[in-house]
């Protein structure tokens, strides 16, 4: 890992837009999907076009510039923190992050940057009523902050949104290593990351509420009084129980209850059938038993199709062969 150093040239404001200081790794770029691309007139629009995105974390910019004067922009929307291993040399190309809110070193800048990050979205609707749904960054225990989209109105609001399913723009057949780190777009469908979903759980005792919705306009919700999800050496094990709710439960039904579960993707077999490697036969990563009643990551196929049990599947209430059109999973603190 390269040195790390304040760079004392990039704050300011532009057209409106104050930052801070980003932190500089020059000859550096960062690898993986990029948030957006963009050609850009200065490195320092790249930097002022990042602040104003919500989403964004950091950035690449290629600091020689095309034969229009412009230069190439990367917004990321992971950062160094969590993806330090990914940091490559490249000649010309400079990185820029934001302060780790737990480097004792740059207190002073964190403190003028963040007073004050909320540990989840229960503690931004505790803050402020007037708050909105929307995209907020919340910094539970262990490090490192992240974003999320928080659902500020659902029964006195509060809920931190783990899972979105509404429109099959975003493909949930995917690996170990990608539902591990989260994928998707807040302000879309999006899965939150095991390691984030665990790290807050793990702070205390949490409720998750399901929402769903079918292709005819009707809604159901479960609500389950206790839920946490284990760490990667145990597999993402999760943990849920005492089920209410509009719906029939399809999450701790005793048939195939996903309670004690360990978390399965196609690339990685950790269900109780003795037969099927479940994520595989059905798709999508999730807590298979042997094999499921319920996988809201499954194939987005848009109400009734032939494909069994392989939807967006809550199958106490639509059965194995619909898919629905939105699920949201959400959690937070117990009152």
């Amino acid at each position: 890992m390269p040195v790390l150093a304040l760079d004392p040239e990039v704050k300011g404001q532009k057209d409106g837009v104050m930052f801070g200081n980003f932190i500089h790794l020059k000859g550096y770029r960062l690898k993986g999907n990029p948030l957006k691309t963009k050609k850009l007139l200065s490195y320092f629009d790249c930097l002022v076009e990042c602040i104003a995105d919500i989403r964004c974390m950091s950035a690449n910019v290629n600091m020689t510039a095309d034969n229009n004067g412009r230069f190439d922009c990367e917004h990321l929307d992971f950062d160094k923190y969590e993806y330090g291993q990914n940091l490559t040399k490249v000649l010309k190309v400079n990185h820029y992050a934001l302060p780790n809110l737990f480097n004792i070193d740059l207190l002073p800048i964190i403190l003028l940057l963040y007073p004050s990050l909320p540990s989840d979205c229960a503690a931004i609707t505790s803050q402020n009523k007037q708050y909105s749904n929307g995209i907020y960054r919340i910094k539970p225990s262990p490090p490192p902050s992240f974003y999320v989209y928080c659902d500020i109105v659902t029964t006195n609001g509060g809920w931190t949104i783990i899972q979105r399913r509404l429109d099959g723009s975003v493909d949930f057949n995917r690996g170990w290593a990608d539902y591990k780190r989260g994928f998707g777009d807040k302000n879309g469908e999006y899965w939150l990351g095991l390691d984030r979903i665990h790290a807050m759980t793990s702070l205390g005792k949490l409720r998750l509420r399901v929402d769903l919705e079918d292709f005819e306009g009707n809604t159901r919700y479960a609500e389950y009084d206790s839920f946490s999800v284990a760490d990667e050496a145990n597999k993402y094990r999760v943990s849920i129980d005492n089920y209410t709710g509009n719906v029939a439960d399809s999450l701790t039904n005793p048939k195939n209850s996903i309670n004690g579960m360990a978390f399965s993707t196609k690339d990685r077999d950790n269900d109780r059938s003795l037969y099927n490697h479940c994520a595989s036969l059905y798709t999508g990563g999730w807590w298979f038993n042997a094999c499921h009643d319920s996988n809201l990551n499954g194939l987005y196929l848009r109400g009734k199709n032939s494909q069994f049990a392989k939807g967006v599947v809550w199958s106490d209430w639509k059965g194995h062969s619909y898919s629905l059109k939105r699920s949201e999973m959400k959690i937070k603190p117990k009152v």
